[in-house]
């Protein structure tokens, strides 16, 4: 940042000097239901052959935790089990804590002391088996899973046979994750039903996660009631950066870029870094082709509600000519008109968002780089009824059962976007580095680059083509670990990473410039012995930040500062984070896992001197600059039960104690020049959040089965005595799935329903604290979905119909900042359509 922070007052109608960087294209989405109702108008002719093609069959879809089980994971006929033994090709040892990995589906197993693996809940079909183990080369096998079987596998050395050559083909590196933390994971067909949502939307799937919304379009994750930089967000190995400051601030990622999404709940400042006291999300990309050819996949989405359309593919190939060569391409549109409630339209609401990144990989003998690159650019629109005249306005408009802005029913949703609004453009580049250390372990080095930038449009500024406020901001890591090989049963890592940030912003003050630097280093052991697991660690980290920042406080867009007088304050963090687990496998059909974390977060720069309007909330938020760093202790519990193939169970329970909690407190409105606004302030306190999640899979027959979860905790503030705001209430959600046979180029066909209730937030600060609003009435939903495979030139094509919120019913969610003003989406029927494809003609010309 080469100057402190300057201020930019509007132009004049005469001022035509006023630099501006290019705008992005924009993307224009054809709704995909044209393209998918000709795809069900080719159904009957194929149902007319009778040659069933069984290797079309769409690979297992399952998840590691039973908390994503309202999915096509769960259907009936998805019993079966794989096991095996895995030994040494020379000596005949046990390979012991070797991954095995269903490919495409998320799957994995860990090996134990004898070298054996075992996968349940699968469902008949083909699988691509991959093997991998420290010092030993990838095996990899195609298994035809139909009554439940059996796999070996004898991997051989790394070291190559004297004048042979030794070729590895890039499989990508997972992420390390915790064996004692509790974990749920999207992968396979449950991500698929996710597909076309936000990520913040996609991960409300997983029991214990719900969602902080400034409407229906902008969600941030919450797990475990807490939220924004409290949760990390792994993208590909990198953490993502960006200005996610509050509710409005939703995370700029494509979700179609990941074939895996872990959720790990609980402090995980460990491993990952100050910042992570409440979780932290892992998104990970399929690993590199590993065959010669080109080939890929289709997505298409329709949504009713507000005309969304989505359109998202990737093409990938591995050259035969340059073995251990992997490349990938991918892009995603969207767009979205109004959000349509059960009375009416939810003006300015619709977004078109345009995605694409490309990545290349590259390994030989145990040494490879990787390189990727994204680029995610989205246009909200911001709904304009939050911005209102005078505070005794905002006070009627709380107590109005329908917004002034909006509009009647009429077929059309506008896509128009019009101010206010937003515009936010996120880039990301990353490459990384990995050799292996002999026989010890291996040594990657990982650098990411980002760049975010928001702007905002405001309709109460005169020149609205330009934004009453602009964000940049600039973030570089770099990471350096070494993970060594098993060693005694002892397995682990040790690393160093460091931050480099600068924040700019222009035209009307919110949040100032800064810096922010910082580093750290960690050491994590995990020790395995027969059916016991125990794993720690601990890490250092420093943070330094300065600002630059005016000396005074809240004049409007286009105003001048009374003097140029700039303060320059800097601030200092350090501490160290620790983490103690363990989990043992009390019986092959019950496993209990405890984990005891502590972490720290110093305060954000949004906390300390936010003085303005978060727009897309509505509110006018006061930060203090006397706030001081969060401290988490957290303390959590797991218990998993597999009763045969007829009952899963898992429970989870936490106890989380937060010193110096920074929270959101709603206090006297303001009025200011350009319209009044809720507003709230930033307070500490010490809290306590503690809740339980079970999730249960019933099967009844072979074709029927039950999925249901619970999610319930409670916030307390311990200065106060009364219960945190925005926290989650109460929830609970009961479906019930039917499986149909196969029948000539149809499997996998099935149909569900399931009713999500959500009680009435009693656990809550009463109303007189909070604008005088009691919390909404609690709700019921009901939602079906049907699937089928169809087989198209020997391929499976993916479809799903459904419908959300059946009953169009009326209601409003706790955690939405927009539930002072608007209802949520009504009735939102969706179809989607998935669909492989493969070069057939480049990928013989390439093996040729």
């Amino acid at each position: 940042m080469g100057k402190p922070a300057t201020r930019n007052p509007a132009p004049s109608s005469m001022d035509g000097a006023f630099p501006r960087r290019p705008s992005s294209g924009r993307a224009w989405v054809a709704l995909p239901f044209f393209l998918a109702a000709f795809l069900f108008g080719l159904a009957p002719t194929f149902a007319q052959e009778a040659r069933q093609v069984g290797s079309s069959r769409r690979d297992s879809a399952a998840t590691v935790s039973p908390a994503n089980s309202l999915s096509k994971d769960s259907l009936p006929a998805c019993g079966l089990s794989l096991t095996g033994l895995l030994r040494e090709a020379v000596s005949g040892k046990p390979v012991r804590s070797a991954s095995v990995r269903l490919e495409k589906t998320g799957r994995e197993a860990t090996s134990d002391s004898t070298g054996r693996y075992r996968l349940d809940m699968l469902c008949p079909g083909h699988y691509d088996v991959l093997v991998t183990a420290p010092g030993l080369l990838p095996s990899r096998r195609d298994v035809d899973l139909q009554n439940g079987d059996s796999a070996d596998f004898a991997l051989a050395s790394e070291q190559p046979a004297p004048g042979s050559k030794m070729v590895v083909k890039v499989q990508g590196k997972r992420a390390p994750k915790s064996l004692t933390q509790t974990q749920s994971v999207l992968s396979g067909a449950a991500l698929d039903k996710t597909r076309g949502k936000s990520l913040g939307e996609a991960l409300k799937s997983v029991n214990g996660v719900t969602g902080l919304q400034s409407g229906a379009s902008i969600v941030k994750p919450v797990i475990d009631g807490l939220h924004s930089n409290r949760i990390l967000i792994m993208n590909n190995g990198v953490r993502q950066e960006g200005q996610q400051w509050g509710s409005e601030h939703a995370p700029e990622i494509d979700p179609f870029l990941a074939t895996q999404i872990t959720v790990i709940k609980g402090a995980a400042g460990v491993r990952y870094g100050s910042d992570a006291i409440g979780g932290v999300v892992l998104l990970e990309p399929p690993p590199f082709r590993s065959k010669p050819g080109v080939g890929g996949e289709l997505n298409l989405v329709g949504y009713s509600n507000n005309h969304e359309g989505v359109s998202s593919g990737s093409l990938e190939g591995s050259p035969a000519s340059i073995p251990g060569l992997g490349w990938r391409l991918q892009g995603t549109a969207k767009k979205a008109g109004e959000t349509q409630t059960p009375d009416y339209f939810i003006n300015n609401t619709g977004f078109q968002e345009f995605n694409y990144s490309t990545a290349l990989g590259y390994q030989k003998e145990g040494t490879g780089l990787d390189l990727f690159y994204s680029r995610f650019h989205t246009k909200l629109g911001i709904f304009s009824g939050t911005e209102i005249g005078s505070v005794a306005d905002i006070e009627t408009a709380i107590r109005r059962e329908k917004p002034l802005v909006d509009r009647p029913f009429y077929w059309d949703s506008t896509y128009q976007i019009a101010n206010p609004y937003q515009t936010v453009d996120h880039q990301l580049f990353k490459a990384r580095a990995f050799t292996r250390t002999g026989n010890l372990g291996i040594l990657g080095l990982t650098y990411a680059l980002q760049n975010d930038n928001r702007d905002e449009f405001s309709f109460r500024f005169e020149h609205k083509d330009l934004p009453v406020l602009l964000f940049n901001i600039t973030t570089q890591t770099a990471e350096l670990v070494w993970e060594h090989n098993p060693v005694h049963g002892f397995k682990g890592s040790a690393g160093i990473s460091g931050i480099a940030q600068e924040n700019y912003y222009q035209y009307r003050d919110f949040v100032p410039n800064f810096k922010d630097y910082g580093g750290g280093a960690f050491w994590t052991e995990a020790w395995t012995a027969g059916k016991l697991q125990l794993e720690g660690g601990a890490r250092y980290d420093y943070r330094w930040r300065q600002i630059f920042r005016f000396n005074n406080h809240g004049f409007s867009a286009g105003g001048s500062p009374p003097s140029d007088s700039v303060l320059t304050p800097e601030f200092q963090y350090q501490t160290v984070s620790e983490m103690l687990g363990a989990a043992y496998a009390v019986t092959p059909d019950l496993k209990a896992k405890i984990n005891l974390s502590s972490a720290w977060r110093p305060p954000g720069v949004n906390e300390l001197y936010s003085y303005g309007i978060h727009q897309s909330a509505g509110a006018f938020v006061i930060g203090d600059t006397s706030l001081q760093a969060e401290r988490s202790y957290d303390l959590t519990g797991d218990l998993e039960y597999h009763f045969g193939k007829k009952l899963s169970l898992e429970l989870s329970a936490y106890y989380n104690y937060i010193q110096d909690y920074i929270y959101l407190e709603p206090v006297r409105n303001i009025q200011t020049a350009t319209g009044a606004f809720l507003t709230f302030q930033y307070r500490q306190t010490d809290a306590v959040l503690g809740g339980v999640d079970l999730t249960a899979d019933y099967k009844f027959t072979d074709r029927v089965s039950y999925q249901g979860r619970v999610s319930s905790m409670r916030g307390f503030n311990e200065r106060t005595k009364q219960y945190l705001f925005m926290m989650p209430a109460d929830r609970c959600e009961n479906g019930f799935t039917y499986a149909f046979p196969a029948w000539k180029r149809l499997s996998n066909a099935y149909a569900g329903a399931s009713l999500q209730t959500v009680l009435r937030q009693k656990y809550a600060p009463p109303a007189s604290l909070d604008h005088d609003l009691p919390t909404p009435d609690g709700y019921n939903l009901l939602n079906l979905d049907a699937g089928l495979s169809l087989s198209m030139a020997g391929r499976p094509v993916d479809f799903e119909l459904g419908a959300n919120n059946v009953l169009d019913e009326k209601y409003r969610e706790y955690t939405d900042q927009f539930r002072y003003f608007v209802d949520e989406m009504g009735l939102n029927i969706f179809l989607r359509m998935k669909m492989p494809f493969e070069l057939g003609a480049f990928a013989s010309k390439q093996a040729h």
